[in-house]
Formats: C-alpha cells, structure tokens, sequence
C-alpha cells in the first residue's frame, strides 16, 4: 500500500505539472522556444567537431591501447592508474579549447533558463500586476543564486566522480579468477554509483528550485533542499527516474551521431533541432514537476493551508504599487 500510495502521489505531482504547462503556456512556450534557438546555436557548430572525434573513440588509430590485467609486467603502462589517467585524457582531449568555452556557455544559458521556467510554473502569467521587465528583473536576480548553487554542486560532483573512480582502483587487488567475487564487485562500481547520482540529483534539482523561490544560494539551498526532501526521497527518485527514460526513448542524436555525414547537413541539423526540441521540452517538463514537489513536501512539512501553489513572496514584492499587489493576490487566490 505505501508504494501504491507514492506513485498515486507521483502521478498527482506529473498531472500538476500538466496543468501548469497550460495554465502558463504562452509565457512557458515562449522561453522554450528561445532556448531551443539559443541553444541550437551555441551547440550545432560543436556538433561538427567534436561528434567525429567522440563517435570514432573506439576505433581510433591513437586510442589507448587496452590493458591486459593479468600480463601487466608486458603492458606499456607503468600501473593500472597510469593507464585509467591516459584513457580519461584520450577521452577528454576533443572537448578542451573551444569545446569548453561552449560548454560554459550553454551552462550558463540553461541556469537561466531553468530560473526562468521555474519563476514561471509559480507566476499566473494572465495576472495585470506582473509586468515582464519586473519579471525578468527576478530571474537575474535568481539566476545569481542558482550559479552559486550550482557551482557547489559541480564541486560535490566532482568529490563523487573522483569517489567511483577510487572504487575502479581497487579493481586490480581482486584476484581475477575468483568470478563470483568478480561478478559481485563489477556489479558494484557499475549500479551503485548509477543508483546513488539519482538520489543525489533530486537533491540537486530541489536546491535550483530553492535558490529561485527562498533567495538562498549555495551551501544554504542544499541543506534546505535535504531537510525537505526527508520521507519524500523515494518519490522523487522516481520522478527523475520518469523524468529520465520518457525522453530517452526518443533517440535522434543517437542515429545522427552514429550516421554522422558531414555533407548532408539538412539532414544533420533537422536530426539536431529535433534533439535539441526534445530535450529542451523535457528540462521544462522537469522544472515544472520539481516545483510540484518542492511545494507538496513543503505543505506535507506543516507550511500553513493558506499558502497558494502558484503564489510566492517574491512576485508580490516585485509589485510596485498596493494596487498592483492586490491585482495579483487576487488573481492567483481565484485560480
């Protein structure tokens, strides 16, 4: 009963979502839109560059050459951390240079962006008092503190990365030819780390959400985003976990990296924009269903019954005039 319970309770959060995306959707299509194009931009160039290099990794004539655990003393590597180093440089070298530069910038494009939708699924886009340079006025405003979020998860990313990778050191001190232990350790360092990045990133995803809507930032949003997400983590492992397979079933980029051919470029952008729509449909669906459970773990929490879904404090006080405030109070409570 009590996982029948959680998922009624997922469906409920997928189905306010919905709602939300209708209710706001000149001001939620619009932003997509823009992101899409703004996106496509800084990515379709990088495409051409860097897809050959990554698709062609296995087959390329500099790959590393691979290394034979039980015949190291005839391996051209030193130890087997030397040649994990070499790997991860091999993999790595296509994207530094220009590559990073674009990564950055599309970094900072999809902060924005995910600011912006999260602002909207809480605005009532139709109410008279919100005007939209005061609502772009809030997304900068928010955007500072979600790059300040972000940046302390990327640092917490990286403990974890260089965490998993400490666990494939130790695969040389296991005797090879004991295969149930074998078995047991590859089964380890491959679905633990997997299983455990999801529940971190609901945390990840709450603490954007909070940066936007409490003005807190950093270290502050994460600790919030924990303490709230206590007897709510499962559920929301789950809807990232919905969140994560729906757009992966539909795999363009896939096709058009592994039929990547430079002189059809119709071709090539159209597989590219279709991506790129997808995924960008998918972020906002995201957003939107993660502002859902930030406000129900907050309600389940003991915040007050009068608090309104859809109304914040800072979109009230962005209002000039009492007038104005009044207008959106009134609009928000009617919906």
């Amino acid at each position: 009963m009590g996982f029948i319970k959680i998922l009624s309770g997922l469906f409920q959060i997928l189905g306010e979502s919905f709602k939300i995306c209708f209710r706001n959707w000149k001001l939620i299509s619009s932003m997509t839109l823009f992101h899409i194009f703004l996106n496509s931009i800084l990515s379709f160039p990088n495409l051409f560059s860097a897809t050959p290099s990554v698709a062609n990794f296995p087959t390329n004539k500099t790959t590393v050459p691979p290394l034979d655990i039980n015949n190291l003393d005839d391996s051209p590597y030193a130890n087997y951390f030397f040649y994990l180093f070499t790997l991860v440089k091999m993999t790595l070298k296509p994207f530094f240079g220009v590559k990073f530069v674009v990564l950055i910038a599309n970094s900072l494009v999809s902060l924005f962006f995910a600011t912006t939708i999260i602002l909207a699924s809480t605005t009532n886009s139709s109410a008279k008092g919100l005007h939209v340079k005061k609502f772009l006025t809030m997304v900068v405003k928010s955007w500072k503190r979600t790059l300040l979020t972000s940046f302390y998860a990327a640092l917490l990313g990286l403990v974890y990365a260089f965490f998993v990778l400490a666990l494939l050191f130790l695969y040389p001190t296991i005797n090879p030819r004991s295969l149930i232990l074998l078995w047991i350790t590859i089964s380890v360092v491959t679905t633990a780390p997997i299983l455990c990045i999801y529940y971190i990133y609901v945390v990840w995803n709450l603490a954007l959400v909070v940066s936007v809507l409490k003005e807190k930032g950093g270290i502050e949003a994460l600790k919030r985003a924990s303490e709230i997400l206590k007897g709510f983590m499962l559920k929301g492992f789950l809807l990232n976990l919905l969140l994560e397979i729906l757009p992966a079933s539909f795999t363009p980029y896939l096709k058009l990296e592994e039929n990547f051919n430079r002189s059809d470029l119709a071709e090539v952008f159209l597989l590219f924009f279709i991506f790129q729509s997808i995924s960008s449909v998918a972020i906002v669906f995201s957003l939107i269903s993660h502002t859902v459970l930030y406000y129900e773990c907050k309600k389940i929490h003991g915040k007050s019954s009068n608090e309104i879904l859809y109304t914040i404090p800072l979109i009230i006080s962005a209002c000039g005039t009492e007038l104005e405030k009044n207008i959106l109070l009134r609009s928000t409570r009617m919906s």
